[in-house]
């Protein structure tokens, strides 16, 4: 029986459906798998749209709701969204008695790898197993606490995908340790810096297919089979992106979580739904792109944060990933699950 553990509320509600949906649709059908919610106060509709993909799109699956107290974890720094709920896995140990092995997976993530390979896996005495993360190299980036000398060149991981010992974690009193750790951490990284810190010397990193956290999911020309992180804070069920990455989300949205792209649309809106439309024809033609960048220029001056940031997205987005290229992938992936129309 593979466990597989989440949590949010109703802010992340959109994503938590489909990183359920696209986990489903991506495993073996003859494996068992619990679904295990740490529910920070979702809708009832979200609950039902949650309760008919674990019953519809997975034949050996069951969901166990668990009601969490945002109010646990007074005097925390809130994570995204100005939310507490990225502290609720540090209840895992106690919260899921009786179970020994957990994978645990942020609500930003389109899942396209299947679990089941992953759970078969030893855990070779570790008490976790992660993928590094791409913008933090080593241990000393950012943990609540000094580490030693040595231990600042260890590899730091990203905590959006995990694999846990439970057992191991009761036993060593992560719980206990983190809920300390928790009301002295400043850091912008929340539980992550304060997994980082405990797990250090006991983690092991896994292939970086499964927690694929750059927005390149192209591979020789096809869709990336991979489980992809949206990091950033434009979510797809917040902003209006045209890259791969960001129509993939958006046909598992539509085709297998219920999601209603008007209702989308209308909760990104009209100005980031008009942004993105824009960023079409920018990556479509060269000569926007150049008038494009020589009117931010002007506006903010070629050495300004926006100027910058705004060049090497489009310069990543034409190099890295052309649109015609990802037109044809995601026409492909499309066609190969037989659901797209």
């Amino acid at each position: 029986m593979i466990h597989l553990v989440l949590s949010s509320n109703e802010n992340y509600a959109d994503g938590l459906l489909v990183t359920v949906a696209s986990a489903l649709k991506s495993l073996n059908p003859e494996a068992e798998i619990t679904v295990h919610f740490l529910n920070g106060g979702i809708s009832e509709r979200t609950r039902e749209r949650l309760d008919k993909i674990c019953v519809t799109l997975h034949k050996n699956c069951s969901w166990n709701n668990i009601e969490i107290n945002e109010g646990s974890f007074q005097g925390f720094k809130p994570g995204p969204g100005n939310s507490l709920m990225t502290y609720a896995r540090f209840l895992m140990g106690t919260l899921l008695n009786g179970i020994d092995k957990v994978i645990y997976i942020d609500v930003d993530f389109l899942v396209l790898k299947d679990l089941q390979e992953l759970w078969e896996r030893d855990m070779q005495g570790k008490i976790a197993w992660a993928c590094q993360d791409i913008s933090i190299p080593f241990l000393d980036g950012e943990t609540p606490l000094p580490v030693s000398e040595n231990e600042k060149n260890w590899p730091y991981f990203n905590a959006g995908f995990l694999v846990i010992d439970l057992k191991k974690w009761r036993e060593t009193s992560i719980e206990k340790k983190s809920l300390e750790l928790g009301l002295m951490n400043q850091s912008g990284l929340c539980d992550q810096a304060i997994l980082n810190y405990l797990f250090r010397g006991d983690v092991g990193f896994l292939e970086q297919d499964w927690n694929w956290q750059s927005r390149n999911v192209l591979l020789d020309g096809r869709v990336r089979i991979a489980n992809y992180h949206f990091i950033w804070v434009k979510k797809p069920w917040m902003h209006f992106r045209t890259t791969i990455n960001y129509r993939l989300w958006r046909y598992y949205y539509r085709a297998y979580a219920e999601g209603s792209m008007i209702s989308l649309y209308r909760r990104i809106g009209a100005k980031k739904l008009l942004i993105g439309i824009r960023e079409i024809l920018l990556r479509s033609s060269p000569a926007l792109l150049s008038l494009y960048f020589k009117m931010v220029e002007k506006k903010f001056g070629n050495s300004s944060s926006e100027y910058l940031g705004l060049r090497d997205y489009y310069q990543e987005s034409i190099t890295a990933y052309p649109i015609e290229s990802e037109k044809k992938a995601f026409a492909d992936f499309a066609r190969s699950k037989k659901s797209f129309t």
